[in-house]
């Protein structure tokens, strides 16, 4: 968990830092206080409703779990606390290998534009959080022509710092309403996490 460097001298690992971090403690808050309660949830709930896929957002196990009618994204405006350890959360260190590690966007972006177009929209991360996957994108493809876009519920593009690096648009918006803005790859961040 630490290392020597020098006689009396230490410094933590990297696995320190990360168990250290503001992000892992809101992950352990969200294991406990909706993910554990949601699981416990979950046999009843699935019996009740004859193991058949759900498609409302006001109809799953969180209602049930949580005794309420309200969507989780409606809940958590009024759990402000539980919004923001969700959203701490969402910033944990994802392990070598992620989508940008496979994806290629600089050739896909390269053989659909002739000229570079500084209005095209390049890249619009739905319920993207604080803009970890925007900005990590704009760090590894800094050269790409076009916008890059985070759109989230107003209560979290609220928290976002602003303004946001590289030029990152931090718009709210909702997944259920119809999509303002047009592209070609939006990423949908994390949808199965979401739609407990």
């Amino acid at each position: 968990m630490v290392a020597e460097t020098g006689t009396g001298l230490f410094s933590a690992h990297k696995i320190t830092e990360e168990l250290a971090s503001t992000s892992l403690d809101s992950g352990v808050h969200l294991l406990f206080d909706i993910h554990d309660r949601t699981f416990q949830a979950l046999p009843d709930f699935l019996a009740e409703h004859r193991y058949q896929e759900v498609n409302d957002i006001r109809n799953t196990v969180f209602q049930k779990a949580f005794d309420t009618n309200l969507s989780i994204y409606e809940y958590l405006v009024h759990h402000p606390q539980l919004q923001a350890h969700m959203q701490d959360a969402m910033k944990l260190h994802q392990p070598e290998g992620d989508w940008l590690s496979v994806f290629p966007a600089d050739e896909i972006v390269g053989n659909q534009q002739t000229a570079p177009d500084p209005a095209r929209v390049l890249f619009v991360d739905i319920g993207g959080g604080m803009g970890q996957q925007c900005i990590r994108f704009r760090e590894r493809y800094p050269d790409l022509a076009g916008r890059v876009i985070l759109q989230d519920i107003p209560q979290t593009i609220n928290r976002v710092p602003k303004p946001m690096p590289n030029g990152i648009e931090a718009v709210p918006h909702s997944f259920e309403d119809p999509q303002p803005i047009k592209s070609k790859s939006p990423r949908l961040d994390n949808l199965a996490r979401e739609r407990l």
